[in-house]
């Protein structure tokens, strides 16, 4: 936050709970505010172990819940810092 004047945080699946508390954190904190919620449903392909492939790994597609929040520096940001 210090060198961006705003920041995306991008989640998906069980991780957007950390994006969250991590978010919220930041907003009670003082130094962000909030600008953007949004969600999706993309398509991930996964091995055949479940796990998110990896480049070139062929496996089936399944649909994950992403989490975008997108945050701005707040007006008194130096003085928390």
């Amino acid at each position: 936050m210090e060198k961006y004047n705003s920041v995306v945080l991008n989640a998906l699946g069980n991780a957007t709970s950390i994006a969250v508390i991590a978010a919220e954190n930041l907003v009670r904190n003082g130094y962000a505010e909030y600008v953007k919620l949004e969600t999706k449903t993309i398509d991930v392909e996964q091995n055949r172990r479940g796990r998110d492939a990896k480049e070139g790994e062929e496996g089936r597609t399944r649909q994950k819940a992403k989490l975008l929040i997108t945050l701005s520096k707040s007006k008194n940001f130096d003085e928390n810092m």
